[in-house]
């Protein structure tokens, strides 16, 4: 197969046209306003990169296919999108095609019959090979079966200065007790060790998983969410007390910090380090399209010597957010559009948008620059990936786990009472089953 030569810039390609223009309103659910139309629920913004490239195909596909229009509604945040979607869901009249992750609530709908089957989809189309790994793992229940569609394949790092690194005198750490060791060093320089969105929540909870993971891979959180064990029994203090152990890593005001305040303070040098995905990559390259040559990546370090994981192969690898289909919405006619759809998206997610997507693109990686190169490395080699706590715990303990996460690293609560109330939570929820 021909490999496409890529010429780099760090602009991606915009201009779009307005036959598919992103609506604040239309239809709720049930159906889209006129037949051919499918109306898309999305929580993601519209400047998103991902957007813009489904945009880009469908409009392709909309010149051969007049009768076809995508009408794509967003969502402010998280918290509004769940909500929307428990309305629709209990009033069945979830829209075509709708964002979600692969936790407790989904699966009550999934339960109740009413979204489309994804894995024998891509059977169907004979696209099933067609996906970076984890981007088909990811979403996946337990016993296999898939419902949900993703558009990303990334991985995450621990970003870091190399310069800020070299004023502090101080090295990358090989174990959890040496960031912090490494966090003491850059603050005693007068450096902000660490960049972190707090008000997000989520990124708190990368950092409760890190000795849980590395000591015994994702065998925690499924025993947690269960009730098989608790944040109160050994692995879960240790959890708890890395995690306190971090609130002077952070910068100042962390808890009120939103993503892109977190991201400008690492990518402008005023943090030496910043844990987050390979999504916010567009932000760390310079007009090469290589990474900045002040910046690298290092993965979570060990927590012991007794680790059931390792930092070459087992990490946080993720396909963000995945897209779900009403059962009956999944018509020939929008099958046809999502066959045209996945032998597209790879090419121009990657070259126009310079996202690493879902569907590996038809590229010469050799020809990439080197950090592409790397995460397309880590992306296939990934052996264990870490389970992302907040798609794995119930939404009313998710709640609970970012009020609790903040008190604690704030100072407003102790680790006793953090793992007293994730445990009552989790107890809670089981209870209702």
């Amino acid at each position: 197969m021909r490999k496409r030569r890529i010429i780099w810039s760090t602009t991606a390609v915009l201009s779009i046209g307005a036959m598919f223009a992103l609506s604040a309103c239309g239809a709720s659910g049930g159906g889209g306003d006129s037949e051919g139309t499918i109306h898309w629920l999305t929580e993601r913004g519209q400047n998103d990169p991902t957007i813009m490239a489904v945009r880009q195909i469908a409009e392709a596909y909309a010149e051969e296919h007049p009768e076809f229009k995508l009408e794509i509604e967003t969502v402010p945040d998280r918290p509004t999108m769940d909500q929307k979607l428990r309305t629709l869901a209990a009033s069945k009249e979830l829209p075509e095609m709708f964002d979600a992750d692969p936790e407790p609530f989904f699966k009550s709908i999934v339960d109740s019959g009413q979204v489309a089957d994804i894995g024998a989809l891509y059977e169907e189309l004979g696209v099933s090979d067609a996906f970076f790994p984890i981007s088909v793992s990811y979403p996946q229940w337990p016993d296999g079966s898939l419902n949900l569609m993703t558009l990303q394949a990334n991985v995450e790092y621990f970003w870091w200065n190399t310069k800020l690194f070299e004023e502090a005198g101080v090295e990358p750490p090989a174990t959890l007790s040496e960031l912090e060791g490494v966090c003491s060093d850059l603050k005693a320089a007068g450096i902000t060790p660490i960049a972190i969105n707090g008000k997000d929540q989520w990124p708190f909870y990368r950092y409760l998983a890190m000795p849980a993971f590395r000591e015994t891979g994702n065998e925690f959180i499924d025993a947690l969410k269960t009730g098989k064990d608790s944040m109160s029994g050994e692995t879960g203090e240790r959890s708890i007390e890395f995690l306190e152990s971090m609130s002077g890593c952070f910068q100042d005001g962390f808890s009120n910090t939103d993503l892109t305040t977190a991201v400008n303070l690492f990518a402008t040098g005023e943090a030496a380090m910043m844990y987050i995905g390979s999504w916010q990559l567009p932000n760390f390259l310079g007009e090469d399209g290589e990474l900045k040559p002040e910046f690298s990546t290092f993965q979570i370090p060990a927590s012991s010597g007794a680790d059931v994981t390792s930092p070459d192969t087992d990490y946080f690898a993720v396909s963000g957010i995945g897209t779900a289909i009403r059962k009956d919405a999944l018509t020939p006619e929008l099958k046809e559009f999502l066959s045209y759809f996945f032998a597209n998206y790879g090419d121009v997610a990657f070259n126009d948008f310079h996202i690493i997507p879902s569907v590996r693109p038809d590229v010469d990686t050799a020809e990439l620059p080197q950090i592409y190169q790397q995460i397309f490395d880590d992306l296939e080699k990934n052996d264990v990936s870490a389970k992302v706590w907040d798609v794995q715990l119930d939404p009313a303990t998710n709640t609970v786990l970012g009020r609790e996460s903040t008190n604690l690293l704030i100072g407003q609560s102790s680790a006793e009472d953090f793992a007293k109330r994730v445990d009552e939570s989790v107890e809670s929820y089981l209870g209702k089953q």
